[in-house]
């Protein structure tokens, strides 16, 4: 009976004052590893733990390697060999050498650390002497003490490696050996024996001396893992636990009379932990632990409480060094059992289980003589712990009922001398319990310097010695707080004083009653209320006098501090330089060990008053939280203290906080050198040009790794150790050669560094100029130089020459040098003048621009009265007044264009948004283009389904954008093409399109479209007229609007343009916007009247070739300008007096004068492509055409462009503004003179006397073909070949020659020539006519007659009669006036 007592007695103290892993309150401490934090898969099936204490996880996608702070994941590369050889991992282990052992699907991978590689294991089959490759399902990996490696393979059984070599073993059963079984399971016991279970065979004892596996039991023929513990094994199968003892062979069921469950559960694996606790995990009905001292099984299971587990089905369960316990779920991740998280025991509100915390905002703490626990919360009203009990009674605020409690946000309580129970409440006052009820009496405290006002938010509880109970209240509103006490007599609270926001009030030793606010500490006067106030500059959150006597002060922001109560002042003061956790400390209790411990917003820390050393301890230590809350702690008559935090309540006994004894080494995790990464080794050696190195190092720690520090020091580069608190990496660039010893160190959990460090010895060698060879060069070179030296002495006076040579070049250097500065100094000059003076020439073309507008004003609107009041005669539809009139508003316009463009250099162009209809406006830019687009025959279209969209733009400048997309378009689109312009809308855009079939541009052209003053290459485009300014401003003025402009092209098939503008006007930020813009802007009217008169120019009467068929005796002149107008112009000066021809370029004007033979030629000087003097050139080079006169039109007056003109063969030079009267009278003039020419031809045929003179080519090549006919007069066979062959010209040319001489033809000329030998023959010969006419070469009298009588003007034989004889040679051939 008494044993069974003592028994009793025995559990009882276990349970209470070991709560290490005592699940009396509830599930241990457990915390959660998954795939978030970088584990690389959810289903765990092996756990280890290698010599450097990192935990590794075999996963079904990849090893894991786990250190405190992250995974390092290895994972198979497809084709890399020394990568992991499967992914699906079973079993892990590490070998004597500290290579890591993995048994996966498809074999076995041995990794190691030093390189980084996974090698392949090779056996000897049994009986074999051919080693092949391990390839199986690898099931279990096991190292003996001497380091035999031990491989259980489902396939190949049972496999030793010892020696560098590994053999398959062989199984024995009754008598017969076999290699052909399945190994699942191997185990040592403690007496070094190897038990490995076979499948379907049984239980196996491995034989080391004879490399035999021996069949023991075949009882249990399947098993899911065994596990050794003394005499016993435990065997887990899929009907539960066996365990089966070694001595009598035999197997047992066991456990099943603790749990009935045991009997059918799938238990996957054992571990025994610290305290030989037995670890059981099943596959589908969580995690059992049995202890053999208190013959208890606990069941954890995944409920979905506090500390559950993630889920009920695990495979594998590993106890490290430590005692922590790590659990290997089935896809839920790893689950962490920590046993010094134990330590402090959290109470925390469980939304599932109605026995528990009301509120997991803990607030206030009050221990009744009882021992029961009065818990405060914010907002959930109050709970009474019983803890003999383990139940919790929970009181909160019913509306309804008078007797609960006021309001459920409780800031203190407390208990009188009497024993009853007093809650105060944020806003609702003060409560007393009575316990004979069960029920609250509500207290209300009256503030009478607010009219005696309720004071509801009561803040903090004192009883001093005489057993008064004080109240403090905080303002509320406009109602500041007091301090009030209990009149017991009269049974309600009384004012005291005017005393507010006290956040604490104590008693000392000595009776004084002090009080905290906001700033202050208050010696409060209880007698004469001649309060004293000491200034502490942060709110007092805690004041407690410790054994000693000394006063401490929690202060939120300024940490603890020390008071002198005597000489009222601040003593110390400890915050986190010190080694406090945080600087807001909210709550202190002394423990029985002189030790001060402090709730703060950011952890707990032991404050040791004789070494004033500070322990921190964090959430990872076993805390509810990190964050605590003010005014709740509380020593309990155990010893133990509580804190409340967010998250619940600590409650723990501050002796069973050890610091830890055992701290982790550090160690290196990763070398980088030159961005490489290289084998871990504690040696190397580094070229000089590669000393970058990065190194990665840590201390596993897997509790509280954040409460680790690091320092690091490069021993012969750091002038100490670098702190770097939680960093764990160094880095260091361009080492000099020498020899390093990096180190690294850490401390523990504590904060206290540890003696051990890692080292690492590095040689950076020497670059090639600082080895030993280098140094032998060097020696051979001083000795070199000794010898030199020597040889100078023997060729001293040589050498004085040779120094005053070089002198001599120093200065000619230095000479040069200084001349080459100058010139740099002048450039930079000239340069900064030229800066200067293209200023000013933008600033002059600004002013004159703006000068230009004042005239042109008053040329435009008198002339638009004018043509409005007086109507051109209809033959005149493009008069010279609307001319003038249009020309000088094209001018305008041109001026115009000028100063936007200056406004978009100088940055002086604003924007003023304003609300625009998007369709109006387009509309109207649309409708400038139409009659250009008519003349040209271009299919125009305007393609805008959504009416109104409306954007937020600057109307001037949006339709200044559209009006140069559609003016190029124009431009570059030849008739018949096609043009669109279309408007789409999106969600949050405008988007127009201008598109067209035009010239296009290449790829290469990109951006540079949008630079100012380019223009893209190809001859149609140089032709056609600009400045490459218009494009610039359509992507200045777009970004100016935030849209967007792009644009796609393709040589020969078009161009698109798209701008792309943001609706509504959030994107003008700041920007002021206007309520709406002008109807249209000025210079958009003054833009588009110009290419409205353009286009009626366009389209009114041209000027076309002559036709052929149409005789007609005026001259022909061809006008070549590329500004149409002028050539217009041009046209109607001359179209009433002479047949005209046009051309726009050099190219078309050189075609036409080859074609028609013009009498006279008018020409631009400035003109894309071949300008006006390559064409004058051109023709005066070429015999056929060189007769015809040139005129060259030009704006230039330089003598230069004059002097070239007159070099290029050019018969007169007129400058623009040219008065049309002189150049009338030049034209006339000139082809007066083309006159006289034919009539010298006239009368060299008819033997006539003439005094006209003519340029010598013409004389010359008129004699000549006179000589030439009149040498064949007699030959039949003389025709037009002969005719060419002689004079040496081309058909063509010579036809044009000859009717520029004559005006005739080739076979007319001829004729004329026999005409005029005819009549030489009857003046100086006696032949009749028909004689005459045989003789030069007319077979047909009557059509000699005929003719003769056209060129002279009479019949042969009159003119016989008149000129024959003596008479002949005095008179000349009368040539006959033509009407």
């Amino acid at each position: 009976m008494l044993k069974a007592v003592l028994k009793c007695i025995l559990i009882v103290f276990v349970a209470i004052f070991y709560p290490r892993f005592g699940f009396a309150t509830g599930n241990p401490p457990l915390s959660y590893l998954g795939i978030e934090h970088g584990l690389s898969n959810n289903t765990i099936r092996a756990i280890y733990q290698d010599r450097k204490g990192f935990i590794w996880f075999g996963t079904y996608d990849g090893l894991n390697r786990y250190d405190g702070y992250e995974f390092k994941v290895f994972r198979n590369r497809f084709n890399d060999t020394s990568s992991l050889v499967d992914n699906s991992i079973h079993a892990i282990q590490e070998d004597a050498s500290g290579n890591v052992w993995i048994g996966t699907n498809t074999g076995l991978s041995i990794y190691q650390p030093a390189t980084g590689k996974f090698t392949r294991l090779q056996f000897f089959p049994y009986a074999e002497k051919a080693a092949r490759t391990l390839t199986t399902e690898t099931k279990d990996l096991k190292r003996t003490v001497d380091g035999t490696m031990l491989i259980a393979s489902l396939t190949d059984g049972l496999l030793v490696y010892r020696n560098k070599t590994a053999v398959q073993v062989p199984l024995v059963a009754n008598g017969v050996s076999t290699a052909n079984y399945s190994a699942a399971c191997i185990r040592i016991d403690d007496k070094k024996r190897v038990w490995v279970f076979v499948v379907g065979r049984g239980l196996c004892l491995f034989n080391s001396n004879t490399l035999q596996l021996q069949l023991v039991n075949e009882t249990l023929k399947a098993s899911f893992r065994i596990f050794p513990d003394g005499d016993q094994l435990w065997v887990g199968t899929n009907n539960g636990i066996y365990t089966y003892d070694i001595g009598t062979n035999t197997y047992t069921r066991a456990l099943n009379q603790y749990d009935p469950q045991l009997a059918t559960d799938k238990v996957a694996d054992f571990a025994l932990d610290h305290q030989h606790r037995l670890w059981m995990v099943t596959k589908d009905n969580g995690v059992k632990v049995f202890d053999p001292a208190t013959r208890q099984l606990t069941h954890l299971v995944a409920d979905g409480r506090v500390n559950s587990l993630s889920n009920e089905n695990f495979n594998t369960v590993f106890v490290d060094r430590e005692g922590r316990v790590w659990l290997g779920s089935q896809r839920g991740g790893i689950n962490l059992i920590d046993g010094q998280k134990s330590r402090f025991t959290t109470i925390a509100h469980d939304p599932l289980n109605s026995n528990s915390l009301v509120n997991g905002y803990v607030s206030a703490f009050y221990e009744t003589n009882d021992g029961r626990i009065w818990i405060g919360s914010e907002f959930g009203g109050v709970s009474r712990w019983d803890r003999k009990q383990g139940t919790f009674t929970n009181f909160t605020n019913d509306p309804g009922k008078a007797s609960s409690i006021s309001n459920n946000f409780i800031t203190s309580i407390a208990a009188d001398h009497a024993g009853a129970v007093w809650i105060g409440t944020y806003w609702g006052g003060m409560n007393q319990y009575s316990q004979q009820t069960q029920s609250f009496r509500r207290y209300k405290c009256f503030n009478p310097l607010y009219n005696n006002a309720e004071n509801k938010m009561v803040y903090q509880l004192c009883v001093d010695r005489e057993g008064t109970l004080w109240v403090s209240t905080l303002q509320e509103g406009g109602i500041k707080g007091a301090l009030y006490r209990f009149n017991k007599t009269t049974d309600r609270f009384e004012y005291f004083d005017n005393l507010s926001e006290l956040f604490s009030l104590k008693e000392d030793r000595n009776g004084v009653l002090w009080g905290g606010n906001l700033t202050q500490l208050i010696k409060i006067d209880r007698i004469n209320k001649q309060h004293t106030f000491y200034n502490i500059g942060k709110s007092v959150r805690s004041i407690v006098e410790d054994k000693a006597g000394n006063f401490w002060l929690g202060t939120e922001g300024g940490g603890l501090v020390s008071f002198d109560r005597v000489q009222g002042k601040i003593t110390a003061r400890y915050t986190t330089a010190e080694g406090l956790c945080n600087n807001a400390v909210l709550n202190m209790q002394e423990d029985g060990k002189e030790n001060l411990w402090m709730s703060t917003f950011n952890g707990l820390s032991c404050f040791t008053l004789a070494t004033k050393i500070f322990h921190n301890y964090y959430q990872g230590d076993g805390l509810q939280s990190n964050q605590f809350n003010p005014n709740s702690s509380l020593a309990l008559r155990s010893g133990e203290l509580l804190f409340g935090g967010i998250k619940g309540f600590n409650i723990f006994h501050p002796e069973s906080i050890s610091q830890t004894p055992h701290p982790s080494p550090v160690y290196l995790t990763g070398i980088m050198v030159d961005n490489q990464s290289v084998p871990y080794t504690d040696k190397m050696r580094v070229p000089y040009n590669k000393a970058v190195f990065s190194f990665n190092y840590v201390a596993p720690e897997y509790a509280t790794p954040g409460k680790i520090s690091y320092a690091y020091y490069l021993e012969g580069w750091d002038r100490g150790w670098n702190y770097a608190g939680d960093l764990r990496t160094a880095n260091y660039t361009h080492l000099n050669e020498g020899s390093y010893v990096f180190r690294v160190k850490s401390t523990d959990v504590n904060g206290v560094w540890n003696k051990e460090e890692v080292m690492l010895r590095i040689t950076v060698l020497p670059p090639w100029y600082r080895t030993w060879l280098a140094y032998l060069l060097y020696g051979c070179a001083i000795a070199s130089l000794f010898y030199a030296w020597w040889w100078y002495r023997s060729r001293q006076t040589r050498l004085k020459y040779e120094v005053a040579i070089a002198h001599l070049d120093a200065e000619n250097k230095k000479s040069e040098l200084e001349r080459e500065r100058a010139e740099r100094e002048k450039e930079q000059v000239l340069n900064e003048r030229e800066r200067t003076i293209n200023e000013n020439k933008l600033t002059f073309f600004t002013n004159i621009s703006h000068e230009f507008r004042t005239p042109l004003t008053l040329i435009i609107n008198p002339l638009k009265d004018v043509l409005g009041r007086q109507q051109e005669p209809p033959e005149k539809p493009d008069g010279e007044l609307q001319t003038v009139y249009r020309n000088a508003r094209r001018m305008l316009s041109l001026v115009d264009q000028l100063l936007l463009f200056r406004k978009a250099e100088s940055g002086m162009d604003t924007i003023r948004p304003a609300k625009q209809d998007v369709y109006a406006l387009a509309n109207d830019i649309y409708l400038c283009f139409v009659q250009q687009a008519k003349a040209k025959k271009i299919h125009y279209e305007f393609d805008c389904p959504v009416q109104h969209p409306e954007v937020y733009a600057d109307r001037e400048k949006l339709g200044i954008i559209l009006y140069n997309l559609l003016s190029n378009a124009v431009k570059y689109t030849p008739e018949n093409g096609r043009i669109v312009l279309q408007v789409r809308e999106s969600d949050n855009e405008v988007i127009f399109h201008v598109q067209d079939t035009g010239i296009g541009f290449d790829k290469e052209t990109g951006d540079q479209l949008f630079e100012k003053f380019y223009r893209a290459s190809g001859q149609a485009i140089t032709a056609q007229k600009g400045f490459g300014i218009g494009l610039y401003l359509v992507k200045h003025l777009t970004a100016q609007h935030k849209g967007q402009i792009s644009f796609e092209s393709k040589p020969g098939e078009g161009t698109t343009f798209t701008l792309s503008l943001l609706k509504g006007f959030q994107h003008w930020g700041d920007e002021v916007l206007l309520d709406e813009g002008p109807v249209q802007p000025v210079l958009l009217e003054e833009l588009a009247l110009d290419d409205v008169t353009e286009s009626t120019l366009e389209t009114g009467e041209s000027a076309g070739e002559p036709l052929e068929a149409v005789v007609t005796e005026k001259k022909s002149i061809l006008l070549i300008d590329d500004d149409e107008q002028i050539l217009q112009y041009l046209f109607g000066l001359f179209r009433n007096t002479y047949q005209v021809l046009l051309a726009s370029d050099g190219e078309d004007g050189l075609s036409l004068a080859h074609k028609h033979l013009p009498d006279l030629v008018i020409t631009d000087v400035q003109m894309q492509g071949m300008s006006g003097i390559d064409l004058c050139k051109k023709i005066k080079e070429e015999a056929a055409l060189q007769h015809i006169p040139v005129i060259l039109l030009t704006a230039s007056t330089s003598a230069e462009v004059r002097l070239k003109g007159v070099e290029g063969g050019a018969d007169d030079y007129i400058t623009k503004p040219f008065d049309k009267d002189i150049l009338v009278a030049r034209v006339a003039s000139l082809l007066k003179t083309r006159t006289v020419l034919q009539h010298y031809f006239f009368n060299a045929i008819t033997l006539n006397h003439t005094d006209q003179k003519v340029s010598q080519e013409y004389k010359v090549f008129l004699e000549r073909c006179i000589a030439i006919v009149e040498s064949h007069l007699d030959d039949d066979n003389f025709n037009l070949k002969v005719l060419l062959a002689e004079i040496g010209m081309s058909r063509s040319n010579l036809f044009r020659k000859v009717k520029s001489v004559s005006g005739l033809s080739i076979k007319s000329f001829i004729r004329f020539i026999r005409l005029r030998k005819a009549a030489e023959l009857f003046i100086n010969t006696n032949y009749n006519v028909s004689e005459t006419a045989l003789r030069v070469g007319i077979n047909d009298i009557k059509f000699f007659r005929a003719e003769f009588n056209k060129v002279f003007g009479m019949n042969p034989s009159d003119y016989i009669k008149k000129y024959r004889k003596t008479f002949g040679n005095q008179f000349v051939v009368k040539i006959k006036n033509e009407k």
